[in-house]
């Protein structure tokens, strides 16, 4: 949030072809406790937005490294690189995956052959794409991983490795993103959807509880989709993905998210407490009557 005060000095870096590297932490609403004045909700894309402004979001280290030499080499204007405070696990790669990491977005992982649906995510949120494509995988649905840590080089590079990464042919996509919503639309089109945060964040440990919640369980049926209104099915050829159908089932859906984050606002302090709170949450989602649509004809 704090780039807000430095916004005419990188206006006029982007303006002026400075080399300027920025570096920026404390990048989504997994704050907690910091509160929405310190929950960069829309800065992100507002950075994204600048002409010349170069914005990079890595997942880990490996991403992190490579848009540091990517800044380094950017001389014809300002790169932000927009970090996390919290701890990631590393990504595994090849030796190809890394080289492509400068090209802006990659395969991160992949069901093999063609892909029944996109999953496109930055930052923090690469590690819960990659839980929600193995849950996809054990149901059946392949399940491509997209690392787009910098959206400006992406749309740089040549139609063919665009094509490549995200095929035309597959309509069915997810971005993933804790932030604002409307710069994804692009990549996951009209039939896509986008996972984020059009709102300001909650000053409560709830919010970062719910965000681990939401990696840990998204490895049980449905509990990912439920969670953030998606659902999926087969229309006989394609994966659709969409908000649940009838009105009714969204309020369901919305009572149950409110439920769980009335639940996890009780929490306790003590971790053994915590850790009883959160296998009743557990035990809730297994006992819920709404699953994840599949159907086929």
């Amino acid at each position: 949030t704090f780039s807000d005060y430095s916004r005419n000095a990188l206006r006029m870096a982007a303006l002026m072809k400075l080399q300027n590297i920025l570096v920026y932490t404390h990048d989504s609403i997994g704050l907690g406790e910091d509160g929405p004045t310190h929950q960069p909700v829309e800065h992100t894309a507002s950075l994204r937005l600048m002409p010349n402004m170069s914005v990079w979001r890595p997942c880990d280290t490996v991403e992190t490294a490579v848009a540091w030499k990517q800044a380094i080499e950017n001389e014809t204007g300002p790169t932000s690189l927009v970090l996390t405070r919290q701890g990631l696990p590393h990504q595994e790669r090849t030796t190809d995956q890394i080289a492509d990491i400068a090209r802006g977005a990659y395969v991160l992982k992949d069901g093999g052959g063609t892909p029944d649906i996109l999953l496109i995510a930055t930052g923090s949120e690469v590690e819960l794409a990659n839980s929600a494509a193995d849950a996809l995988a054990a149901d059946g649905i392949k399940a491509r991983v997209v690392s787009m840590p910098c959206t400006d080089v992406f749309d740089a590079q040549d139609a063919d490795y665009r094509e490549s990464v995200l095929p035309a042919a597959v309509s069915a996509r997810v971005a993933i993103e804790a932030g604002v919503t409307d710069g994804w639309w692009r990549y996951v089109g009209t039939h896509g959807r986008v996972i984020g945060l059009d709102r300001f964040g909650e000053s409560a440990p709830a919010m970062h509880y719910l965000k681990q919640v939401c990696i840990i369980a998204s490895q049980g049926e449905g509990f990912a989709e439920l969670l953030f209104g998606i659902t999926l099915a087969h229309d006989g050829d394609h994966l659709l993905v969409g908000a649940p159908g009838r009105d009714e089932n969204r309020g369901a859906v919305y009572a149950y998210r409110r439920e769980i984050l009335e639940t996890l606002s009780k929490l306790p302090p003590s971790p053994l407490e915590r850790a009883e709170s959160l296998e009743q949450l557990r035990a809730l989602h297994h006992g819920h009557s709404l699953h994840l649509v599949r159907s086929h004809s």
